[in-house]
């Protein structure tokens, strides 16, 4: 029986037993029942294994493991959404040239800014236009 349980443990790391013991429980049971049944005297209908002791020690290094696991992602997630923002913003730089960001002052103006931005298109671009002032 001890020979059947060293062969199913040992095919898991701890962190695996601590966090998954029920079904590795029943792969003992299982495992057991296969040895113990081999004898002709022997019935086993159910095996329940109690008492599952991890030392401190190895509860907080898997509770660690498992914090440091959930950082690395969440890093992860905001790399790839830092990339995406990069992307989205060097498409956007690409697409504007100075008729573009006329059209969007214009569109944006209330009509009190004083200083309106030159025509676009003209050759050295033409001067800052002064509304309602004396120029």
């Amino acid at each position: 029986m001890l020979k059947a349980l060293k062969s199913v443990f040992s095919q898991y790391e701890l962190e695996t037993i601590a966090t998954e013991f029920a079904v590795i429980s029943e792969k003992v049971g299982d495992t057991v029942a296969k040895e113990l049944n081999s004898f002709d005297y022997v019935d086993v209908k159910s095996l329940d294994l109690t008492g599952l002791e991890i030392a401190e020690e190895y509860r907080a290094a898997i509770e660690q493991k498992q914090i440091a696991g959930q950082q690395l992602l969440r890093a992860k997630t905001e790399v790839e959404i830092a990339e995406q923002e990069a992307l989205r913003y060097e498409t956007l730089n690409r697409s504007l040239d100075d008729q573009v960001l006329f059209k969007l002052f214009l569109d944006k103006w209330d009509g009190s800014t004083q200083v309106v931005p030159g025509l676009p298109g003209s050759e050295g671009g033409s001067p800052p236009v002064i509304v309602g002032g004396r120029r």
